[in-house]
Order: C-alpha cells, then structure tokens, then sequence
C-alpha cells in the first residue's frame, strides 16, 4: 500500500498545459505546515510507563518501584501531540503545498483570453490534485511518528524493568558469592548467575541505543529542533486496550470516505476533459511509467484536430484515461478495505495477546507474593525469591510489549482509514 501511494505523491506535482475549459473546483489548500511554530512541550519528570494492569481486560497491577533517575531532564509529548505536529511537519505534505503556492502566484503567459482559461483550469487541476496528495503525506507521515512514540515508551519502560532486575541480580550474585565462601552448596553457580547478569547489561545497552536513536528521529518528525542529547522525551502513558467489537463495514466505509488517495482518483476522474488530459497523463505515469504516455506524433495529431475543430482523437483519449482511472480507483478502494479489515483483525488478536500475557504476569505476581512469605519463615533461600521476581519482571516487560504493540495497531486502523490527518483538522 505504501509503494503505490509513494509513487502517486512523488509524480502529482508534474504536469502539461492544453486546451480551455471552465477550471474545476479545487479544494482548499492547508498549508499546515506553512510558517509552523515549534511545538511548546512542557517539563516533566519520570514517572511509570508500564500500562494500568486494571484497566487491562482481564486483571490488576501493583505499582512498579520507583526508579533512580538516570538522566537530567525529559520534555513530556502525548500521542495527541505527535499526531498533530507530525502531520503539520510532514515533509513531503509541505513540499506539495508549497508547489501550490508558487504555481498559484504564477501568472498566465498567454495574451489570448482562451489561453488563460486553459492555463487557470490546468492550475486549479493541479492544485486539488496535489492537495490530496499532500493529505495522504500527512496522514502517513503522522502513522511513521506514532510507530516510533510507541516503540520509545516501549523501550523506556523496558529500561526501567531491565535496572530494576539488575539491582536485584546485582544482589543475589554477591549473596551467592557470600554464600559460596562459607561453603553453602547451591543449586545454581555463581557464574551462571554472572552469565545472566552479562545478558541483561546487554538488553539494557540495546534498549538505550534505541532509546536515543528514537528520540533523535522522533524530535525531527514532530518538527522539533534537536536539543541536548541529555533532554529527551517523554510518553505520556494513556494505554487503554479495548476488547469491544468493531463494526467492520463502518470501519471500511470510513477508510473509502476519508483516504485522500481515493479522494485524489475520484477528483482527477470527475474532472477529466482535453484540458486536463495531459496532468493526468502525468499522474498516471507516477503509477505505472507504462501508463499515460503521449507519442510525439500524437501532439500533431491533436493539433491537426484542434485546427479543423475535431476532437474526435482526444475524446478518445480522455474516454480510454477514464477508463484507466476508474480501474485504478476499484483496485485501490479495495486495498483500502482489506486494509482496513486487516488492521481490524491484528487490533482484536493484540486485544487477546494482552490478556495473555497479564494472565501470566499474574501468575508470576503470585508466585512472587507467595515466595516472600516462605523466605519470611525460613521455608524459601534468597534464588528461590530472585528467581521469581526475575521472571515477574520479564512477564511486566511482556505485558509492556504487548500492549504497546496493541497502541501501533490501533494506530495503523487510523491510517487506513485517513483519520490521522483528518482528526487533527477537526482539534484545531
């Protein structure tokens, strides 16, 4: 789906002038990213990104243990936020409104009153045409900074399980050593222990690396300047997860109203005349370089016609181009729909992968609770109660996963639907 529309957005801006013809109406430029301000986040501090266990579907969760914090200062950024200001700084989205407003400040070269007329109905062709263009940059623009708003929570929040289970390994291996000195034999060596502690430093590295990586791409796709390494941002946690139904043909009916491609087919086919032949021409070759060729010859032809008032060989053409885009148009509403059907379905399987592993994060919480009761009356040794808390903290990291996993699909609906730009229209 991607490819396709890419291709579409790279080609719009390209166009012929000919013919005259009353120009059709194109719809209002939004220039959103025009004269942008710089997103003004406010301060904050640290605080849990591991989801609230009792709005989950089906359990609870205890608050996670505070946390040294190891870096200076964070600027607090909800999902709302990277929505919005990354559909204002969508590159693409500006370049094509841009266009617009050269080509709009552009004037008519012609000295007869039917050239003007061609060239401001060619103009305003364009310019619809690329406004929906620009929509749909803007919409996908928004979903690649929603992906990576949800893969830095994710990786934030797995950092703070990760020091947590280090501080605790830390002091299991140096009880062990202890232990091993006084001669106690134990059921796991301390080198094994060493050789766990050696992973966990890496997962640990892993998931700071992408923790800055993140935060450097993420800034520059939300339009903020990039600031000290040392300030990075920070998700505001709102993760919901809903096991209700979707109705599946509203949600598909969304998409085929709301997607600015479809919007952008239907456009150039209900406007498709002599005039405007040769800039859709030009978009259909964006499609496919097979599609919307014009031999050399052809321009005598047409000028041959145009002479003796004969139109007969461009209405064929505009007639066999209809065709081409009204094809084109079946086919990508119905991409649209699977994808939305698509999105749908991988929305109701997180929902379901969320209570599994809650299940199991419950499981471990139980058998954490129950083990420091026995360590209490002598009936438990230190590993036994490590162990276990190790294993609740990796099932805490798996419901984290999950969850933000469901966040990126819901936001992927959104996307094949066209709401993302959409919603941030309606909010301003």
């Amino acid at each position: 789906m991607r490819r396709w529309t890419s291709r579409i957005l790279i080609g719009v801006s390209l166009t012929g002038l000919a013919g005259c013809h009353t120009p059709p109406k194109a719809e209002p430029n939004p220039v959103v990213g025009l004269h942008t301000p710089v997103p003004q986040l406010a301060s904050t501090e640290r605080n849990s990104l591991e989801p609230d266990y009792d709005q989950l579907p089906t359990g609870k969760i205890p608050d996670a243990n505070e946390l040294p914090v190891p870096r200076p200062t964070y600027r607090a950024v909800t999902e709302r936020e990277v929505q919005c200001f990354a559909v204002q700084a969508s590159e693409l989205g500006n370049l094509l409104d841009q266009e617009n407003l050269v080509a709009t400040a552009q004037p008519s070269l012609g000295r007869r009153e039917k050239v003007q007329c061609d060239q401001q109905a060619v103009k305003s062709f364009q310019s619809s045409i690329r406004y929906w263009a620009a929509v749909e940059a803007r919409n996908q623009s928004s979903a690649i900074a929603l992906e990576m708003y949800f893969r830095l929570a994710e990786a934030e929040a797995t950092a703070d399980l990760l020091r947590e289970s280090r501080t605790l390994l830390d002091t299991t291996i140096t009880k062990a050593a202890e232990a091993k000195a006084k001669g106690i034999r134990l059921p796991i060596e301390v080198d094994e222990l060493k050789r766990q502690r050696l992973e966990m430093e890496a997962q640990y590295a892993q998931a700071e690396i992408a923790i800055a990586e993140l935060n450097i791409e993420l800034k520059r796709r939300i339009g903020l300047p990039d600031s000290s390494a040392d300030e990075h941002l920070w998700p505001v946690k709102d993760w919901s997860v809903s096991d209700q139904p979707i109705d599946v043909n509203a949600a598909v009916q969304i998409g085929l109203n709301q997607r600015a491609e479809l919007n952008l087919l239907r456009f150039v086919l209900n406007n498709l005349d002599e005039t405007t032949l040769p800039a859709a021409r030009t978009m259909l070759g964006s499609i496919n370089a097979l599609l919307g060729s014009s031999p050399a010859e052809f321009q005598y032809e047409r000028i041959a016609a145009l002479l003796i008032k004969c139109r007969d060989l461009l209405q064929a053409e505009v007639d066999q181009r209809m065709h081409q885009l009204h094809q084109q148009l079946v086919e990508r509403e119905r991409v649209v729909a699977e994808d939305v059907r698509q999105a749908i379905e991988e929305l109701k399987l997180r929902s379901k992968l969320v209570g599994l592993a809650k299940e199991r994060y419950l499981n471990w919480k139980s058998r954490v609770e129950d083990v420091r009761e026995r360590t209490k009356k002598g009936l438990a040794s230190f590993l036994e109660e490590s162990n276990a808390v190790l294993e609740w903290n990796k099932s805490r990291q798996e419901v984290v996963k999950e969850v933000l996993a469901y966040q990126r699909a819901r936001v992927k609906l959104k996307q094949a639907q066209g709401l993302l730009f959409v919603e941030c229209q309606v909010h301003h």
